[in-house]
């Protein structure tokens, strides 16, 4: 299932020890792709349950981290709800964009609505450039702060995955004593859980090289789904 799905489920916020698991798993796939590919659409619809892991997927509109802007690339396809300051300035989206997205979701998993209502695309575009969302409620002042940084304005400023993991794996800990099937969930094997990650990655990754030799200019192909959690 998708984690729209579970957000829909839940009726309400995520309790926080259910969503550090969620958002661990989202940015350690983040993190696996740091420095190689810049995901840009990223939702909780993109967000899928698999093997008991949340995973990330539909690369349709990602690119390679360091390659140019092809020509073909629709710079507004993106989702309103969860687009950086920086794509609504329709400049060069870098990994922050996607730290950003993931700073929305969390904000909706633990408040059980997004930081910025919208609804149109212009009052998006003036909430994600100029507003600040309210203050998050109920939530331990650790992951709060973590949220928070994810959705500064400055991309330079949000932590990067690497950092966001190390922290959540830290808040996660101490969630622990609070049970539940999502922190009771079983832990895959480390080596066929890296195993299968570097699989899927290289894979992908010669997929698309394929595709831009066939001059469709680096674009993923849609409904691309990839396990990128783990070490």
């Amino acid at each position: 299932k998708s984690l729209r799905e579970l957000l829909q489920s839940s009726g309400g916020p995520l309790a926080p020890g259910e969503a550090t698991v969620v958002l661990s798993d989202i940015a350690s796939g983040l993190a696996a792709l740091s420095g190689q590919i810049v995901h840009r659409d990223l939702k909780p619809e993109n967000v899928l349950l698999l093997n008991g892991l949340w995973c990330l997927a539909d690369f349709g509109i990602s690119r390679y981290a360091e390659a140019s802007t092809a020509a073909d690339t629709h710079k507004y396809s993106m989702t309103s709800a969860y687009a950086a300051p920086e794509q609504w300035r329709a400049e060069r989206a870098s990994s922050a964009a996607d730290v950003y997205a993931l700073g929305v979701i969390a904000y909706e998993a633990l408040m059980g609505s997004r930081p910025f209502a919208g609804p149109d695309r212009e009052d998006f575009r003036h909430q994600h450039l100029h507003q600040l969302p309210r203050p998050l409620e109920g939530v331990p002042s650790a992951l709060a702060s973590l949220v928070d940084e994810c959705l500064l304005k400055a991309p330079a400023a949000r932590p990067t995955p690497a950092n966001i993991v190390a922290r959540l794996d830290r808040l996660g800990h101490q969630h622990e004593q609070l049970g539940g099937a999502a922190l009771a969930r079983p832990e895959p094997d480390p080596v066929q859980r890296r195993r299968l990650r570097a699989s899927v990655l290289g894979h992908s990754l010669a997929r698309r090289q394929h595709e831009q030799r066939e001059g469709v200019g680096g674009r993923a192909a849609n409904s691309l789904h990839w396990n990128l959690n783990g070490v």
